[in-house]
């Protein structure tokens, strides 16, 4: 357990954490509520905070830097978010337009053979026509 001040410590009011059971996701407002207050234990108005020990403070820095750290991973987090969605819009729209200029290409190829293909028959007919008249 490490024991912090809060702002009441004026008021002789301080908090206790468990550190080891903090949730980590759980938010800062709802885990502060779940911490149970008790008097501050001082001597002759002294503050609490200048009572801990050497071994507590650390304890005391380690607790306040974590609601620290999780309020900007939260932040680092919306980061993430927006970098991964930006990167499948990217991704989707390349995928998109390759298929796009794949079935333009393969489109503009099937009109040409058509066209060849018709164009031969059109003149092997009209060669086969003018020999049987010529024939005749």
């Amino acid at each position: 357990m490490c024991v912090s001040v809060d702002e009441n410590y004026n008021k002789g009011l301080v908090q206790e954490v468990d550190v080891f059971t903090f949730p980590k996701f759980e938010k800062k407002e709802k885990a502060l509520s779940r911490i149970k207050r008790r008097p501050a234990e001082s001597k002759a108005g002294t503050p609490y905070s200048l009572l801990a020990s050497r071994a507590e403070r650390p304890r005391l820095h380690t607790h306040f830097s974590s609601l620290l750290i999780f309020k900007s991973s939260k932040k680092a987090v919306k980061v993430t978010l927006v970098v991964v969605v930006v990167v499948v819009v990217v991704v989707v729209v390349v995928v998109v337009v390759v298929v796009v200029v794949v079935v333009v290409v393969v489109v503009i190829v099937v009109v040409v053979v058509v066209v060849v293909v018709v164009v031969v028959v059109v003149v092997i007919v009209v060669l086969v026509v003018i020999r049987l008249v010529v024939k005749v």
